[in-house]
């Protein structure tokens, strides 16, 4: 079940062989790689990803943004999720199909876009926090906010007219609070869902180098496919204060795969594999306890009411 609040972005799968997918993206990190477009939880769980083919034909794809969010939001149609994506993808043709299919969005949009309105301050006349809106008659509504720099912002379902804090560190250290459109703090507060999530992913991946292109992607999704698990195992756990870190989930999982339960000794130059009873103790697993520990008292409960029962019908039956 997909949380309220979508996030849309880019994100790289590093790869520096030769292929006809791989893009280069100088600005990026991962500088040389395949480009995924993904759909990220609040909790940094992947729904949605699309991998990014190049051209399909000799001549460029135009809205190419606008369709990769289309597609990413398919399932999402007339449910009311809030979406989130920068300005590589957004545009006012986007917001209006997007409010058609009740799905609420925001995003950063870049100042060449068209039908956009013109007749807003210029940055000259601006001073750092202050900004100016507009809002359509079908309900768009455009924030030009001036922070180091002019950043334009473009959403069909935030009032413009509501304005908040933030705080900007000055050159001294200090902090200083400024105002901010209530717009530019939400998109900031949810924009990063798909940077944790490759954060996560970041953390304990398989870097494996290969030749083959396809290796480095399903070294990729499985890694996420991982990622994915803790999180979900993570939000399911009864006791939060037991809970597993990323690297002991990822251990457990690896020791369910190879089998923990046998133990390999040499002799005489040959392995031989035996049980483990007669050298160390047996355990359970730690994410097998946290799941017991929380029907641990209904079993008890259960066990003595069944010798409760046991002993009132040896009570009552008669002796042979």
């Amino acid at each position: 079940m997909p949380s309220k609040h979508q996030a849309i972005d880019e994100s790289m799968i590093k790869f520096k062989g030769r292929s006809s997918l791989r893009q280069y993206m100088p600005m990026k990190p991962i500088k040389r790689g395949y480009k995924v477009w993904i759909r990220a939880n609040e909790s940094a769980y992947i729904s949605e990803f699309q991998i990014y083919t190049g051209r399909s034909s000799d001549s460029v794809e135009l809205n190419l943004g606008a369709r990769v969010v289309k597609d990413l939001t398919q399932k999402l149609i007339g449910k009311g999720h809030h979406v989130f994506f920068d300005n590589f993808f957004n545009s006012v043709q986007l917001q209006k199909d997007l409010k058609n299919q009740t799905i609420y969005s925001c995003g950063t949009v870049r100042a060449n876009r068209k039908n956009l309105p013109t007749d807003l301050l210029n940055d000259k006349c601006l001073t750092k926090g202050n900004s100016d809106w507009r809002v359509s008659r079908d309900g768009m509504a455009f924030v030009k906010w001036k922070d180091t720099k002019a950043v334009h912002i473009l959403g069909n379902f935030l009032d413009p007219s509501k304005n908040t804090t933030t705080m900007r560190k000055q050159k001294d250290g200090t902090s200083l609070s400024i105002n901010c459109p209530e717009m530019i703090a939400v998109y900031n507060k949810n924009m990063g869902f798909v940077d944790k999530a490759d954060m996560l992913k970041s953390c304990y991946d398989i870097d494996r180098k290969s030749k083959k292109c396809w290796h480095r992607i399903f070294w990729h999704f499985l890694d996420v496919s991982v990622v994915n698990s803790f999180i979900i195992f993570k939000e399911s756990s009864v006791e939060n204060d037991k809970l597993l870190t990323l690297k002991e989930f990822r251990i457990a999982v690896a020791n369910g795969f190879v089998g923990a339960h046998t133990h390999k000794t040499r002799r005489a130059g040959r392995l031989s594999e035996c049980s483990n009873t007669n050298h160390f103790k047996l355990n359970v697993p730690f994410e097998v306890l946290i799941d017991a520990e929380s029907s641990m008292f209904d079993k008890v409960k259960c066990t003595a009411e069944v010798k409760l029962n046991v002993i009132s019908i040896q009570a009552i039956a008669p002796i042979n």
